[in-house]
């Protein structure tokens, strides 16, 4: 606080900041992406370790001989499924055989009636029915207070789990014959996917949606400490994939994660993450490379905010959970069946039963460049930081700019008024006296009337930028409040909502691009006053600030999109200016083209397609932009879907903060030149 309050010191690090933004702006850019990216390296992170000593997993044996009964559930459920005709039939929970197989293992079971209808007048407002059925096996050493979730979303299509349903009975047979559990355990199997976890979710917790109607619920138990999701389709696995990412980009306690890792390890069960697993040597530069690639890996799957299990939903609740998908390789020397995958299960719950509180003592915000090492917030902060400082250091040498150049004028306009001076001062004597007294009133006057009229000048300046703030925001309100007209147009004129809604907001960013170059800022001396009155330099100062602060917040929430965000804005923003060259203008508007956020969206479903596509025949260009479109397309109308239904916040980024961003920057080289 001593050197800004110096006013000597405060004026060096002005001059400094003033003469040499653009450099500390590109240092501190590439300083903070190198040392991002080198977190993924083995010397720059930890390995980890439990912070909750109440786990202690691994300490007893497991005792679960169950695989066979689980087996026989899988090949019943099977059975079962092949043997319904219709097609309705066919991907309909069997909620009355769940019900009687829970309750032949005498527990409490249940099944949930739930209803929804999809959001923006789709399928014309008809609400969709669905059921889910749960158990509870009430802890004979407690009084029902506290509980944990065994769940598995109900699918019969090609990306079955009708294993991992099997695989929960066979343990709900075997829990039931101990008597040392101290919580509850709920076997839950949802049907519709995410909406009816999110049905029961909101029926236990009491907390109701506007498109879902949660039911009631006949049984409950207590507050629910931790969740495990099962997602299992075939009878034997080499693999358990570990999915941690939740909604809008939250993750579970990474004691919860090295439980189950260690877990699967004892059980000889290969833990991976995004199905990759850890490279033999980390230290070596194919290791970080391939760290790294597993980082941002994990950081491209938590960006969209979108969920990848039914876990992802039970954060939102304080509660801890992750999915087990379970995966075959073909030529795998060595194949585990549903014993091991029981005893790795068994072991986590034992641990789960050993919890006197709930998970708090390790990370909630972290990435994993492996399977037992991770990245803590205080080592992926800092390099964040330097990103956002360059916007800040920007912003700071674009206020010192215009604030000089006010000054400037205002000395021109002190040197005018004192050459006047001098020429009036030949006059003569007896008029100077004349005048004395009608000049020290007028001066007393124009002391008292400074104030005001300062005041006045400054609410004047405001408002010359407050038709751009008003363009900015008015473009962010239509595509936040759009979909619903541009979905119901898209039905009339016979397509599909999908469709609909990507060509509205391809529409809306088109029109961003256009709205300056159809405005006629100089059809009159007014509108020319008011252009001479704006300054790009304030205008792009604010909106520098603005994007700091968007990208700050995102970044405690969800580092991986504030990230990738930045990584893309930075470099674009700090260098857009107006230009008298056409080559100039036409560059920035090709950069500002490529970072809005439909451009960002069609270059990430680009990424996204070369990165995990099966597609294994040569590139071609006009089937990467049909990809690119197509994968737009199923990703807005998701986070657009999940906004509405369950609370995803991505869709309101995009539009209420990112793209009146953009609009904002779009017309700063539309602005006049400053002289």
């Amino acid at each position: 606080m001593g050197l800004l309050s110096n006013p000597k010191t405060r004026n060096k690090i002005a001059n400094l900041i003033a003469k040499y933004n653009n450099r500390l702006c590109v240092l501190c850019y590439l300083v903070g992406v190198v040392w991002f990216l080198a977190l993924a390296h083995v010397q720059l992170n930890a390995r980890t370790y439990f912070s909750e000593n109440a786990l202690l997993p691994g300490l007893v044996d497991p005792d679960f001989q169950h695989g066979h009964g689980s087996g026989e559930y899988f090949q019943e459920l099977k059975s079962i499924m092949k043997d319904r005709k219709s097609e309705d039939e066919e991907f309909q929970i069997p909620s009355e055989w769940l019900v009687q197989k829970f309750a032949e293992l005498r527990l409490d079971a249940y099944a949930h009636n739930y209803s929804f209808k999809y959001p923006y007048n789709i399928l014309q407002g008809q609400s969709v029915r669905g059921q889910n059925v749960y158990a509870i096996l009430r802890a004979p050493r407690a009084a029902g207070t506290e509980a944990v979730v065994l769940s598995a979303p109900f699918r019969a299509d090609h990306d079955s789990t009708l294993a991992g349903i099997g695989l929960m009975l066979g343990l709900a047979k075997a829990f039931n014959r101990h008597t040392y559990w101290a919580k509850d355990i709920i076997f839950l199997v949802t049907d519709n996917q995410e909406i009816g976890m999110q049905a029961w979710l909101s029926a236990y917790h009491h907390s109701y949606n506007d498109f879902i109607s949660a039911g009631h619920l006949p049984g409950r138990s207590g507050a629910i400490q931790a969740a495990i999701n099962l997602e299992i389709g075939t009878d034997v696995v080499n693999r358990m994939d570990v999915r941690i990412e939740g909604l809008n980009g939250q993750l579970p306690n990474l004691d919860l994660v090295n439980t189950v890792m260690r877990l699967c390890r004892r059980e000889s069960i290969t833990p991976t993450l995004h199905k990759r697993t850890d490279y033999w040597n980390l230290d070596s530069m194919d290791g970080f490379q391939y760290s790294l690639k597993t980082m941002l890996m994990m950081m491209w799957r938590q960006a969209p905010g979108i969920p990848s299990g039914n876990h992802g939903l039970f954060h939102r609740y304080n509660v801890e959970a992750v999915t087990l998908h379970g995966t075959k390789l073909k030529n795998a020397k060595q194949n585990l069946g549903f014993a091991e995958m029981g005893r790795v299960l068994e072991g986590v719950f034992r641990s789960l039963n050993n919890l006197l509180e709930r998970f708090h003592q390790s990370f909630f915000f972290y990435l994993l460049p492996s399977t037992d090492r991770y990245v803590s917030i205080g080592l992926y902060m800092p390099p964040f930081g330097l990103l956002v400082l360059s916007i800040a250091i920007k912003a700071i040498a674009l206020w010192l700019s215009a604030g000089i150049f006010a000054k400037a004028e205002e000395e021109e306009q002190e040197e005018g008024l004192a050459e006047g001076s001098v020429d009036a001062s030949i006059t003569s004597d007896d008029q100077e006296q004349k005048k004395s007294a009608a000049q020290i009133g007028a001066s007393t006057a124009d002391q008292s009337e400074a104030p005001a009229k300062q005041d006045s000048q400054t609410f004047l300046m405001l408002l010359c930028y407050l038709p751009y703030f008003l363009t900015s925001c008015f473009f962010g309100l239509v595509a936040y409040y759009g979909p619903q007209f541009i979905i119901s147009t898209a039905v009339r004129m016979q397509l599909s909502p999908e469709s609909g809604l990507v060509i509205g907001f391809f529409a809306i960013n088109v029109a961003v691009i256009l709205y300056p170059l159809l405005q006629h800022w100089r059809t009159s001396k007014k509108a020319a006053l008011i252009q001479a009155r704006v300054d790009a330099r304030i205008l792009k100062c604010v909106g520098l600030l603005a994007v700091g602060i968007v990208l700050s917040t995102t970044a405690v929430i969800n580092i991986s999109l504030a990230f990738f965000v930045a990584a893309c804005w930075v470099p674009v923003l700090l260098f857009i200016r107006p230009s008298s060259s056409r080559v100039c203008q036409l560059i920035q508007l090709l950069c500002l083209i490529v970072i809005s956020p439909f451009g960002l969206m069609f270059a990430a479903a680009i990424i996204n397609h070369l990165a995990f596509g099966k597609s294994s025949s040569p590139i071609d260009p006009i089937e990467l932009i049909v990809r690119g479109w197509e994968g737009v397309q199923a990703g807005l109308f998701t986070v657009a879907i999940q906004s509405q239904m369950i609370d995803n916040l991505t869709f309101g980024l995009i539009s209420v903060a990112l793209l009146p961003l953009w609009t904002l920057f779009r017309l700063v080289p539309m602005c006049d030149i400053p002289n």
